[in-house]
């Protein structure tokens, strides 16, 4: 499950889209997006985000990069998956519980926040100013189980990201992981 939650993140990160700002439908939005998850919050720093949490496992794919993994018992959610970039962070990844469909929880969103700036099978995705949210659906052939995510980002942090990994500074090669092991659990 963790190694899949380290491959998710990247997967949201690189592949959210981000659809042109132009396109934004701000005024048919409900709710502006959010900029986090109950006391997670886009930019928050590492040291604080570390007091708050004590994650399941930890990897640092690249210098300026840290990926927690943090487990979650007795809710919704199966997992949360935290992406720091330089220090502050920079994205939060949702892994449902089984169960949950994309149509269950995309029809939740659209009537919080409205309809998305981008829609297809796989993705939906709204954006605004600041924030990206990305609903996804994902199969996972690690434990042959299809999960639904939700992910918030921040739009500074991803264009900077999406530049480091165009350039190879960010990988999940040799890296310093931390946590249960050197290498993330099945």
């Amino acid at each position: 499950m963790t190694r899949f939650l380290v491959y998710a993140a990247l997967a949201v990160i690189l592949t959210a889209g981000l659809p042109a700002l132009a396109g934004d439908k701000e005024g048919a939005r409900v709710k502006p997006l959010p900029d986090g998850y109950k006391q997670f919050k886009l930019g928050t720093s590492r040291k604080l985000l570390e007091r708050k949490v004590t994650p399941e496992y930890t990897v640092e794919p690249a210098p300026d990069a840290k990926i927690m993994v943090v487990e979650v018992k007795g809710t919704e959610i199966h997992g949360i998956l935290l992406v720091l970039w330089k220090e502050k962070l920079a994205s939060i990844t949702l892994v449902f519980q089984e169960g949950y469909t994309l149509e269950r929880v995309k029809a939740s969103l659209v009537k919080t926040y409205g309809e998305p700036s981008k829609a297809d099978p796989i993705e939906t995705v709204w954006v605004d100013s600041k924030h990206v949210m990305a609903l996804k659906f994902e199969y996972s052939i690690m434990d042959m189980r299809n999960r639904v995510t939700v992910s918030y980002t921040d739009i500074g942090a991803y264009q900077e990201i999406k530049e480091s990994v165009t350039k190879g500074r960010f990988g999940l090669g040799p890296g310093k992981g931390r946590g249960k092991g050197d290498v993330p659990p099945q």
